[in-house]
């Protein structure tokens, strides 16, 4: 029910005497609500009951402009709960009082706010008048009135006041009306500057909060209820928990623990962002350059055994799980469908900084060794890499609702995160940091990388889905995969591969270039090759195609497994591929509709395959060839001798032809100055 039905006022007649105008500061009347309901009344700082007066007063409803800028929303109930007086049971309504602007004006100017901030400090103007009033502040406030409005703010009994009103339940959306973000801000304006002063004000008024537990339990309650909440407020109550994370993780994080089952309770609430970006936060701050150097704030070991123990992983693909069955049951709504995308993303934010962080040792971290011991379980069971159970169940989740969802989100969701995940441990082995590096070099990818490999079929089946069986089918000569001239070929509406697929392939990558036995044997067996070099044929204008099929032929030519060089060269058949593709390129009339669009690509590819014959030369000359492959048996003395000419010839001009400058060659730099050569010749100039 709305505010406003609920709500009867009535107002009293303000004087012109410019006095009182000039006390009030020219925006604030008293405003007195007489709900129909029963309402606590409310004593001390948030309103301030008036005597009553012998001026007849109307009693009508709140019109909508008055509603809007009254205490209404969750300011109004919360003003009914603190600090007042519980009326009796089923007694009359008790008049509640507060103040409210007198119209929505433009803007409040630092003189007019110097005034009420005055009237909030000698308890004459209420702390919800001058939180409202701070709403509508557009000018940056000089340096002594900002400290004391801080200053006022951090008093503890201000503090009570502005920690209910956050976590007050922010007042229903009328039925039938979608409100802009614009409007909520307007009609829950208290609470809104409340968690931006809480969140994003001076250290002073957290560091206040966080000495006061009472205080920061509120906050914490407020993800304990067991029905849906608030997303307006969630988010608010999470922002202000963030910052209290990121001044005070040690107090922060000690409350939490005390609270049971708050970890599984935070992981319902995923679909809200500032909620998944919290449980990373209680494993370690973040940095502005985090996510790409790998570098977190100091580990917070209360943190990492609250993780850890509650085994978050596992609690995030339960919620992962529900959100899928629900979004598959009742079609997509906002949490089913932002639950999906922040959990795979909240399991790869606590894998980067479980995997950046050294396991703790007695002898360096003072600590004795059955807490290392604690710490070092909890750390493996939040690096995915060492317990791959929890994020590869979201995968099987993902590929089993692939079939009937046509958008794939839960696929594309956890494909992303392991992505994102696997080139952060790329990054990391690099890392300038010797501590960084070090620690992710210790990291075993081989349980992760073994139950990865066996969904290979399974995303091979998804990668074939777009592929015309003429195209990969190993029987066929590759020269009626090419297509004919395109000459006579009309421009065709062209097929889209999907973003979905491509992540796929971007994830194989990473398979192809690791290529431990058990994978490399999946990945011949699933002729994962051919379909990705089938798409490649068909897709031909697909320049993140290209790149990505190029990046899987180069890992698997550098690598060390035999199985995977000869699926490349024989299976596929890449040098007879090459050796085609390179004449219809030259061959390609200037004329035609639509000319060939992988000349980079020949040209990437046909060096990883050049550098790859050097390398296995060399291997022959060693160990008695041992290590070497017979390249003739496998293509043919044919197609190796039309490739060797390509490389030798056509790949060197074009090397030349991309590397000249657009324009022609870079004119020399001049050595002397032109103001020289003007001047005349019996001045020296210095």
């Amino acid at each position: 029910v709305n505010m406003a039905s609920r709500v009867s006022t009535t107002r009293e007649e303000v004087s012109d005497n410019n006095n009182d105008k000039k006390k009030q500061g020219g925006f604030l009347r008293r405003v007195r609500n007489r709900t129909i309901d029963t309402l606590d009344s409310v004593k001390g700082s948030i309103a301030f009951p008036q005597r009553k007066t012998s001026v007849n007063m109307e009693r009508s409803s709140v019109d909508s402009k008055l509603a809007r800028m009254s205490l209404g929303g969750g300011a109004a109930r919360a003003s009914s709960d603190i600090g007042g007086r519980e009326s009796g049971g089923g007694a009359e309504a008790q008049p509640r009082f507060s103040y409210a602007l007198d119209e929505i004006p433009q803007s409040v100017k630092t003189k007019e706010f110097k005034e009420i901030l005055s009237n909030a400090k000698a308890g004459k103007t209420s702390v919800v008048a001058l939180l409202e009033t701070m709403f509508l502040l557009e000018e940056n406030l000089p340096g002594d009135v900002y400290v004391q409005l801080f200053k006022f703010l951090s008093r503890l009994k201000n503090l009570r006041i502005m920690v209910k009103l956050l976590v007050t339940t922010p007042m229903p959306e009328d039925s039938g009306n979608s409100m802009s973000e614009a409007d909520v801000r307007l009609r829950e304006r208290s609470p809104y500057v409340v968690s931006m002063v809480l969140s994003s004000g001076p250290y002073q008024i957290r560091r206040v909060l966080s000495l006061n537990p009472a205080l920061i339990e509120q906050l914490l309650k407020y993800f304990d209820s067991c029905d849906d909440l608030h997303a307006v407020g969630t988010v608010r109550v999470s922002r202000v928990v963030f910052a209290l994370l990121n001044d005070s993780p040690l107090e922060t994080i000690r409350l939490m623990t005390k609270r049971k089952n708050f970890v599984k309770n935070l992981t319902t609430r995923l679909y809200s962002v500032p909620v998944a970006e919290l449980l990373p936060q209680m494993f370690s701050t973040s940095k502005p350059d985090s996510l790409s150097s790998l570098r977190f704030g100091a580990p917070n070991i209360e943190g990492i055994l609250l993780l850890g123990e509650a085994r978050v992983h596992e609690l995030i693909a339960d919620a992962f799980e529900l959100a899928e069955q629900d979004r598959a049951e009742n079609g997509e709504s906002y949490k089913s469908v932002a639950l999906i995308e922040n959990g795979p993303r909240c399991i790869g934010a606590l894998t980067m900084r479980a995997m950046a962080t050294s396991h703790f040792e007695p002898e360096t971290s003072n600590l004795d060794r059955l807490m290392c011991k604690r710490l070092n379980a909890a750390l493996d069971l939040i690096n995915i890499f060492h317990q791959p159970e929890p994020l590869i169940r979201m995968l099987d989740v993902g590929l089993a609702a692939s079939k009937a969802d046509p958008n794939r989100r839960c696929l594309r969701a956890v494909v992303n995160a392991i992505i994102d995940t696997l080139f952060a441990y790329h990054s990391g082995i690099k890392s300038p940091s010797p501590g960084i590096s070090r620690a992710v070099q210790s990291v075993n990818l081989d349980p992760f990388e073994d139950k990865l490999g066996l969904r290979i079929p399974a995303l091979t089946a998804i990668l074939r889905e777009s592929l015309d069986r003429r195209a990969f089918d190993s029987n066929t000569a590759p020269s009626s995969a090419a297509g004919t001239s395109s000459e006579s070929r009309p421009i065709q509406p062209r097929e889209q591969l999907g973003s979905v697929k491509l992540k796929v392939i971007e994830m194989l990558v990473f398979l192809f270039a690791f290529q431990t036995t058990e994978t490399v044997q999946l990945l011949v067996e699933s002729e994962t090759p051919q379909v990705i070099f089938g798409l490649f044929l068909r897709f031909q204008w697909n320049n993140m195609l290209q790149n990505l099929v190029a990046m899987s032929i180069e890992a698997s030519l550098i690598g060390r497994d035999k199985k995977l060089k000869i699926a490349w060269l024989k299976s596929v058949g890449l040098m007879q591929h090459l050796v085609e593709l390179w004449a219809r390129a030259q061959n390609e009339p200037e004329h035609v509709v639509e000319p060939v669009a992988y000349r980079g690509w020949l040209i990437r590819v046909s060096k990883a395959v050049d550098g790859f014959l050097v390398r296995n030369a060399e291997a022959a000359s060693r160990n008695g060839g041992a290590d070497a492959l017979d390249v003739t048996a496998l293509v043919g003395a044919a197609v190796l001798s039309e490739f060797e000419k390509i490389e030798t010839v056509e790949v060197e001009k074009f090397e030349r032809m991309e590397s000249t400058p657009l324009g022609g060659d870079e004119l020399p730099k001049r050595t002397v100055s032109i103001l020289r050569n003007l001047a005349p010749a019996e001045q020296v100039l210095i």
